[in-house]
């Protein structure tokens, strides 16, 4: 007799949610989405908001920007993989 598989499904990730979250929370918000892009966003930015540069105000909106599209990048390509190992698993 054959036992019943298990099948765990790992929930997708909300592009708007990502992209909100970033808006507004900037390099903390894309924690939703990628750690290590967070991580390394928050180090960049705690950067140019300590060391005063000339210009570095316009860096930081850059940044942010940065963060939304990354964030939406990584997500995007997060629910690709999901939904590729859902088709193999099918097949």
């Amino acid at each position: 007799m054959q036992q019943p598989g298990y099948i765990f499904v790992n929930p997708y990730k909300n592009l708007w949610a990502v992209i909100l979250l970033t808006l507004f929370f900037g390099p903390i918000g894309l924690l939703y989405a990628t750690f290590i892009g967070s991580i390394c966003m928050l180090i960049v930015t705690a950067i140019l908001f300590f060391i005063p540069l000339k210009g570095s105000g316009l860096l930081i909106i850059l940044l942010w920007i940065i963060c939304i599209y990354w964030g939406a990048y990584s997500v995007n390509r997060y629910n690709k993989k999901l939904m590729q190992q859902h088709l193999d698993l099918q097949s």
